[in-house]
């Protein structure tokens, strides 16, 4: 996997290593964006997607550091679990549960929110943690919460949420209570007072 030079934009003046600031990010969302690098919230071992082959090349950061910081500043998904975690070794498992999304995509998610400071945020699917960053540092912690199935993967969200600083409330479809839609967030009702949504 080779990326190009605009792929490998850590190399630009004012980017620091693992951040990619999208061309379509919208201007609210520059200093989030520029604040939080997605590096911040990859795990050492990753399959990062090559856009030409099609397929998810793994790269871990303990062996091959540059490959690694050139894939978390590059506008690619970046898989970060398989197979619901029962994935063991460097090869690319069977389904794809959990990763970073491209930057990009995330910059138009974000601006479609058209969310600000006073607003609260429910984001189903908090992955890596790195998009619920983004919205707790332009809403605030109190006014996101992230949600995920997967317990395991919600803990390390909230373990690198709270090393960049950020204290949302974060939790896990199996440590809701049970009730409606108790096996799925997105089931779920939205809870009262969320004006934005991100899935």
């Amino acid at each position: 996997m080779t990326l190009t030079p605009a792929e490998r934009q850590e190399d630009s003046p004012g980017h620091a290593p693992g951040r990619y600031l999208p061309d379509n990010t919208a201007p609210e969302w520059v200093e989030a964006f520029t604040a939080l690098p997605r590096s911040l919230f990859l795990p050492e071992l990753i399959w990062a997607w090559d856009m030409d082959s099609g397929t998810s090349v793994a790269i871990d950061r303990r062996t091959d550091p540059d490959a690694w910081l050139a894939a978390a500043a590059s506008d690619i998904p970046i898989v970060t679990q398989w197979d619901d975690g029962a994935h063991d070794g460097i090869e690319a498992g069977r389904v794809s549960t959990s990763s970073a999304s491209m930057p990009s995509v995330v910059a138009r998610m974000v601006a479609a929110l058209d969310a600000h400071r006073g607003h609260t945020a429910l984001n189903l699917g908090v992955g890596t943690g790195w998009d619920t960053a983004l919205l707790v540092h332009e809403l605030g912690d109190a006014a996101v919460t992230a949600l995920d199935v997967d317990a395991s993967v919600t803990t390390k969200a909230r373990t690198r949420l709270a090393a960049a600083g950020y204290h949302p409330s974060a939790g896990s479809a199996t440590e809701r209570p049970p009730g409606p839609g108790a096996g799925s967030p997105c089931s779920s009702p939205v809870p009262p007072g969320i004006q934005a949504v991100v899935v």
